[in-house]
Formats: structure tokens, sequence, C-alpha cells
């Protein structure tokens, strides 16, 4: 397991996105990772193919003092390629059952 605190500098692409619903994604070396949660002093992120690929990937980014650059810390490996565009209807479903991991039933449709 990859593991190593690195100043924002050292990292070779690090960039805050707003995605297409609104939220705010944290973009390591392409790699895109949701907000996970958060604590006094640092931010937790996932990989956003943890629940569908079950991706170990995760990042934290510790606040510092103003005017000095927060450390971010790296643990995991991704088990997949960059994945960026969203899945067709079902296919994060697919997925996961190939992967032998509970499917929550499909919701109603609308009429």
């Amino acid at each position: 397991m990859y593991q190593a605190y690195h100043s924002i500098s050292s990292i070779a692409d690090i960039v805050f996105i707003v995605n297409s619903q609104g939220g705010i994604q944290l973009s390591v070396n392409r790699f895109p990772y949701i907000h996970s949660k958060t604590n006094d002093d640092v931010q937790y992120w996932a990989c956003s193919q943890a629940k569908v690929l079950g991706c170990s990937a995760r990042a934290s980014v510790r606040r510092r003092e103003p005017g000095q650059k927060p450390a971010v810390k790296l643990s995991g490996c991704h088990n997949h390629l960059i994945i960026t565009e969203r899945r067709r209807h079902g296919e994060s479903a697919m997925l996961k059952m190939a992967r032998g991991r509970k499917v929550l039933p499909e919701k109603r449709q609308r009429q």
C-alpha cells in the first residue's frame, strides 16, 4: 500500500472540480475523488470508483495556517484506469453484480 505525505507542489496535478451535479470533487493526477467526511483540520476523500469497483484509493487534505500549503496524504491503490465519464443507466448495478456485491433494487419509475 502506498502511503506518504506530499505537499501540493510535489504532486503532479491537484485540482478541485465542480461536477455536473454541482458537487465538488478532488482530482489528483486526473483520478477523481469524492468528499467523504471532514474533521476539524482534515478533509477525507474516497476514489469515485470506491463503491462500484471496490477501489481502495483515498486522499486526505490537512489544513494548515493561512499562507501555508496543505499537506496531502494518499493511501491505497487504484484498481482501474482513469474514469471520468458517467455510466449508462443500469451499468453500475451490473458491475456490482459481477463483483458479487449487494445491489439495491431499482427504483420505480415516476409517471
